[in-house]
């Protein structure tokens, strides 16, 4: 007997008879997307170098597919979590080259991206069509998150997981179900195990419970979290307990001061440092405006109460960005749903209380032509260099060296080498935040131009080789002393910048 069609429609009734908030959704997913591929595709391609820490992590979890030990055999500053999910990838790297396995990892995180982008969108729509519609847009064109999810980062994967949380306790006609905040505490403990920082946000929500009297819920969510962490941090943390803990807890709270200051850094995390082209007074005041704005509009979120969780998440976000000893601009995707989220929602608050239409279109207008030119602005930006071809070719046989394991992958020499059991470091800068971190008299920490103890250290790993690399010169100053040496190994082949070089290593 064949079951009528009209008894399965409902179930599929949105892919047959989409609504608008799908159709927006869809749109939003895809002018996301393209705001993350257009930059590689306009830069350095999909297989770009400059990022190192997307490299760094891909390496790692290529090591992990060897049989590597991460914090007992390697250096990983995080938790495991991003090497679990780049794994699949690297599987694929080895069975192709390493470069398709990266190139097909970054589009993944750039489907990530558009997926944050309609989790956004989602959110904001249970207060109204086009509050859904300019939060999607605005984060599909937002600075921070657009640099971030271009690459596989730890912020993307902490992103959807605080989205997907508020997306199951922010239901609007009744409170979540027991199964949602069951869910939620999962997925805000899955976070944690891409970033500790992400211990922050997933306390921020429990608290706001507890403080709400939802007692059951604040522990569901703490149980709910704590279960998935255990089961990923738990295998290595048996394997390797003081050095797990040293890396990923020890060294995170002991790094360097970042050198970019606390307003600079308000900046960038407001989105302004990359939509202003002029700096100083006029950045200043553009992010004035920006802080003042998502401040009245918090207010706004805090008083009708409804939005009052997201306000929460953000104060928290905000707390770790501005106080935390590092910073780079990847950081700022921390706050970018937050932010958005509280400015839009808290607009369309105010809006409606003033009762006025003819207010609210303009406004409406004026936002989406801001937030096209933002995009555009934004998703036209060229990310990473282009990596020299002609050295996958002119590298001679033997394990080879760099001090930023994307020209291994570049070179499809990750794998092999790894194969072969060469010295593969992982992460070569991470070093100087741990074993052979610099500690100066006056209690400051050397940065790595002046650590001499990792300039001998990098020297001695890089021309063990047969051939070597350096690629990050800029964050790796070389000092006087060790130039000619560098300079004295024979050149191989050149190109954009960069020289493979003869090391001591036999071939």
């Amino acid at each position: 007997m064949t079951t009528p069609p009209d008894a399965v429609a409902p179930r599929f009734s949105w892919i047959r008879n989409p609504d608008g908030r799908t159709k927006a959704a869809a749109v939003i997913f895809v002018v996301a997307f393209m705001c993350r591929l257009l930059p590689a595709l306009l830069g350095g391609g999909l297989a770009f170098y400059g990022r190192y820490d997307d490299g760094v992590y891909y390496t790692a979890a290529d090591a992990l597919t060897f049989g590597r030990i991460p914090y007992k055999q390697f250096i990983l500053l995080h938790p495991p979590g991003i090497m679990l999910v780049l794994s699949p990838f690297a599987l694929l790297g080895r069975l192709t080259t390493d470069a398709l396995g990266l190139s097909v990892a970054r589009l993944a995180f750039m489907g990530i991206g558009g997926l944050n982008a309609v989790l956004v969108t989602l959110i904001a729509y249970r207060w109204g069509k086009w509050q859904g519609i300019l939060a999607g847009l605005m984060y599909a064109g937002w600075s921070g998150a657009l640099y971030s999810e271009t690459a596989t980062m730890l912020e993307p994967l902490g992103g959807t997981a605080l989205l997907v949380a508020l997306l199951l306790l922010l239901r609007r006609e009744n409170g979540p179900s027991v199964k949602a905040q069951y869910l939620a505490g999962a997925a805000l403990g899955l976070a944690c195990a891409m970033k500790i920082w992400y211990v922050v946000p997933w306390a921020v929500v429990v608290i706001y419970q507890l403080a709400a009297r939802r007692y059951r819920c604040g522990l569901r969510m703490v149980i709910g979290g704590a279960i998935p962490l255990a089961v990923v941090l738990t295998p290595f943390f048996i394997m390797a307990p003081t050095r797990m803990y040293d890396l990923v807890v020890r060294d995170q709270v002991l790094r360097r001061v970042s050198t970019t200051s606390r307003v600079s850094r308000l900046t960038i995390i407001f989105g302004m440092k990359n939509v202003v082209a002029h700096h100083g007074p006029v950045l200043y005041l553009a992010t004035a405006l920006m802080v003042g704005l998502t401040a009245i509009a918090a207010l706004a979120c805090i008083w009708e109460r409804s939005a009052g969780l997201i306000v929460a998440a953000l104060a928290g976000n905000l707390f770790v960005l501005y106080w935390s000893p590092s910073f780079f601009r990847h950081y700022s995707a921390l706050t970018a749903a937050p932010i958005i989220l509280v400015t839009v929602i808290g607009i369309g608050i105010l809006v409606r209380q003033l009762s006025s239409a003819s207010l609210g279109r303009p406004v409406v207008v004026v936002a989406l032509a801001v937030l096209t030119a933002m995009a555009i602005n934004n998703g036209t930006t060229k990310t990473g260099k282009v990596f020299p071809a002609k050295f996958k070719a002119a590298a001679p046989a033997g394990c080879i060296t760099a001090d930023d394991p994307t020209a291994l992958i570049d070179m499809n020499r990750l794998s092999s080498d790894l194969g072969h059991g060469c010295r593969v470091p992982v992460d070569v800068s991470g070093i100087t935040y741990d074993s052979l971190r610099d500690v100066l008299p006056n209690g400051t920490i050397a940065g790595r131009g002046h650590n001499l103890g990792w300039q001998e250290w990098l020297y001695n790993y890089l021309t063990s080789g047969s051939a070597f690399i350096l690629i990050r010169q800029p964050f790796d100053v070389i000092p006087p002393s060790y130039r000619p040496l560098y300079r004295a190994q024979p050149l191989i082949a050149a190109g954009q910048h960069l020289r493979l070089r003869r090391g001591f290593g036999s071939t």
